[in-house]
């Protein structure tokens, strides 16, 4: 994705959400949470712990929330994207593909890999730790080894984890990479069904081609459809700024203290559970802080930045992809390692989360040279490739 500097903001906030899962996860592995004790105990604990741990633990639990995040963002980015190439009469379905796919299987499948690794190595290792066996966040009692099958890989790699396989080994943050990816497939099916410009019954086809893949996403996971309006809730912006008046209201400075207000109280709200938004498994609470999101969205993007902030916002931006996809396995095999029981809350051992994170951060770094860097290249290879089996069967003709 191009840096425009009328986005650096919107790439700060992509950067900052990447590093809150991060944080998060490592969190959950490293720290006792005061439901994983006794109610006395757990008494005890909050006193100890003191406001900086209060503090602490309530400000690294946002992990969810910034996934909610992630889905406006890509929304906006994407179907920003899909109108200006119709509106210029440069859609391609299959540039579309391979500008998508490019992008995501240049991290995911170097990703895959080294989950392999860092679980196999970890399970042989550590067997009976608790990340290793089955008692870790988001393993749902599986164990990550059972999770290694060829097959998962297959379906993972095809985008096919939470609807027809479980998510590969540890790496359960593989499940909304599922999800924005047939977002990607949906989404251009429903636009170009009601565009004009194609036949009526090619329009009728794209729209029964949505219809037939929405009712079989449904059946493999329903939440996948659920969380497929906020998605959407990035073309709130689209529209927004496109008129004028109400563009310069939302970047008034008071309009974006405001929105800023609210979106902290709807955090505030999601994690005290103020309020129970809960319909058939599906936290109605998402779709607040979506559309909450799309206005700050809307508000943030057209502001310029300094050039430091500017630097840091493009760089956290650039990382954030990879850093979502490689950390949950390496940081299961070092807390593994290191801390196979979780820790209390106390100063020292903020700091050896502290330097666990930065070392994780790092490593995702690394990974970010070596694979995702070269998404270009790829992209560029890929159609150059795409060109010349074209040429070759238009002059075989």
């Amino acid at each position: 994705m191009k840096h425009a500097s009328k986005f650096i903001y919107l790439d700060m906030l992509r950067g900052v959400a990447a590093l809150t899962v991060l944080v998060w996860h490592v969190r959950l592995l490293f720290f006792l949470r005061l439901s994983d004790l006794p109610t006395a105990a757990a008494a005890n604990y909050a006193r100890s712990m003191g406001i900086a741990g209060k503090i602490f633990f309530f400000a690294t639990s946002f992990g969810h929330e910034a996934v909610v995040v992630f889905f406006v963002l890509s929304g906006f980015f994407i179907m920003g994207s899909i109108q200006r190439s119709c509106s210029l009469g440069k859609w391609s379905p299959l540039d579309y593909a391979v500008s998508r796919l490019s992008r995501l299987w240049t991290v995911l499948l170097p990703a895959l890999f080294l989950t392999w690794i860092w679980d196999r190595t970890g399970g042989w290792a550590f067997p009976d730790t608790l990340q290793y066996s089955g008692s870790a966040f988001g393993t749902g009692g599986t164990l990550p080894i059972e999770c290694l099958k060829p097959l998962f890989l297959i379906g993972n790699a095809l985008f096919l984890n939470t609807i027809l396989v479980p998510c590969f080994g540890s790496n359960i943050p593989l499940w909304s990479l599922a999800y924005e990816f047939w977002y990607y497939v949906l989404f251009p099916l429903f636009f170009l069904a009601f565009r004009a410009g194609y036949s009526r019954p090619a329009r009728l086809l794209l729209l029964v081609g949505a219809l037939g893949l929405s009712v079989a996403l449904l059946l493999g996971n329903r939440l996948l459809i659920a969380y497929f309006p906020i998605w959407l809730m990035g073309a709130i912006p689209l529209y927004l700024l496109r008129m004028e008046k109400v563009a310069n209201l939302l970047r008034d400075k008071w309009a974006l203290w405001a929105i800023l207000a609210l979106f902290a109280g709807i955090l505030v709200v999601m994690r005290f559970e103020l309020v129970c938004w809960m319909v058939h498994g599906i936290n109605l609470r998402d779709y607040a802080l979506g559309i909450c999101t799309a206005l700050l969205v809307a508000s943030l993007s057209g502001r310029t930045a300094p050039a430091g902030v500017s630097r840091v916002a493009t760089f956290l931006s650039d990382v954030s992809y990879t850093t979502y996809l490689v950390h949950v396995p390496l940081a299961f095999f070092l807390c593994a390692w290191l801390v196979p029981s979780k820790q209390l809350f106390t100063p020292t051992n903020a700091v050896v989360f502290a330097c666990l994170v930065g070392g994780i951060f790092a490593y995702a770094c690394v990974c970010w040279f070596l694979f995702e860097r070269n998404t270009p290249r790829l992209r560029l290879f890929l159609s150059s490739l795409i060109t010349a089996v074209r040429r070759r069967a238009t002059s075989g003709k």
